[in-house]
């Protein structure tokens, strides 16, 4: 019986480190999250919908490690436009909050001179492309491509 309770304990611990991360086809895993770009240009609330359709979300880059590696991901695969991620102040003017869970901005990339909401008009989150994928406020009704984000799923 002893046996029998060490060998299920060992495998048990063998197969809790095979478990690895994956993120489905056409995704690219970071950390613990998949990503993936649509270049389908569409406005901010339909991109939004469209990740929810996929699993995910429009991606949250709430730590300076996701800016980096968005930012290095969307040189990776060469992309030439500017893309839409889960940021607005639609809520409140001037309040920046992550759009799956409210939560407030506390790391940001900002472009200089930015937000600064033209007209009153521009509540949502683009990574503008021409500033190297620095944070620009955008009319949220634009067509750009957009970044989903979903979280990995664990296989053996």
């Amino acid at each position: 019986m002893m046996f029998n309770t060490i060998f299920s304990a060992t495998l048990l611990l063998c197969l809790a480190h095979a478990v690895v991360a994956v993120c489905p086809d056409g995704w690219t895993k970071y950390d613990t999250s998949c990503y993936a770009l649509y270049q389908g240009k569409t406005a901010w609330i339909e991109a939004g919908s469209f990740c929810r359709e996929f699993g995910g979300n429009l991606a949250t880059l709430n730590t300076t490690d996701k800016v980096k590696n968005v930012k290095a991901f969307l040189n990776y695969v060469n992309h030439k436009a500017s893309a839409w991620v889960g940021g607005s102040d639609l809520r409140s003017e001037g309040m920046w909050v992550w759009d799956i869970d409210q939560a407030s901005f506390t790391n940001t990339d900002w472009s200089p001179g930015q937000p600064d909401s033209k007209v009153g008009e521009e509540d949502c989150l683009l990574l503008h492309q021409p500033s190297s994928f620095k944070w620009h406020d955008a009319t949220c009704t634009s067509q750009y491509d957009y970044l989903c984000e979903r979280r990995s799923t664990s296989a053996i």
